[in-house]
């Protein structure tokens, strides 16, 4: 439930600054430190959280660095024109 959590806002973030450029969320590149979830499961509660709010494919790059002291960082956002 918590990943759910952190997935769900960090994609609202993401079409949130692709909104504000009036642009569509495309991809997001995150970094997954020590306190994430395996690069594995995170992608999956992605799919499934873009799935259930009807986004279609939104391309995820995962950076995975375990010795990080972080948990999920957002990288980056790809946005295409509507």
């Amino acid at each position: 439930m918590h990943e759910h959590r952190v997935v769900t806002r960090l994609i609202e973030q993401a079409r949130e600054a692709c909104a504000a450029r009036g642009a569509t969320l495309r991809a997001v590149t995150v970094r997954l430190g020590a306190m994430a979830s395996e690069p594995a499961h995170f992608r999956e509660e992605f799919e499934h959280v873009c799935e259930e709010r009807g986004l279609g494919a939104i391309t995820l790059t995962i950076e995975h660095a375990p010795d990080r002291p972080s948990g999920v960082e957002l990288l980056s956002v790809e946005a295409a024109a509507p």
